[in-house]
């Protein structure tokens, strides 16, 4: 995702802005270096930035606009701080995967549809002790109906 005060070219061409759908702050984990220059873990507040999907393309997390891994989920997120890895590089570790799923459920479980709650990134979402009541109540309406008790 480029920014849109950054001019960006590929190949030449420059890369036009996209709008994001959301954005907001979340706590998620993150690495900095000390004065020795050692990473170390630690949760910081920072921006997630959603965007829609283009046709052809498949959902991924961005680390301050440069794609990192694809998750298959709703949105891409742009993740405004360095996304932590796993020790092959390969993939994001499957705690910050978690914080991200659950920040974005918390935050847009309105704008999600019948298909949405029945995918995976939504089951793990909902399945943190963290989920906030509404984002349940959404869930639990959206895929089991408003009378789902009776």
């Amino acid at each position: 995702m480029r920014p849109g005060r950054i001019l960006t070219t590929f190949n030449g061409s420059s890369l036009e802005p996209r709008a994001f759908v959301e954005q907001f702050s979340a706590v998620l984990r993150t690495e900095i270096g000390d004065e020795a220059g050692c990473l170390r873990r630690v949760d910081r507040e920072t921006t997630v930035r959603l965007y829609e999907l283009l046709p052809g393309e498949k959902a991924t997390i961005y680390e301050m606009g440069i794609p990192v891994v694809e998750t298959g989920d709703r949105w891409h997120y742009d993740i405004g701080q360095k996304v932590p890895l796993t020790m092959d590089r390969e993939n994001v570790q499957p705690a910050f995967l978690g914080q991200v799923r659950l920040a974005v459920f918390n935050r847009m479980h309105e704008s999600l549809g019948q298909e949405d709650v029945n995918s995976e990134w939504v089951e793990m979402a909902i399945a943190s002790p963290n989920c906030t009541s509404d984002a349940v109540d959404s869930y639990l309406a959206k895929r089991f109906g408003e009378k789902r008790v009776s």
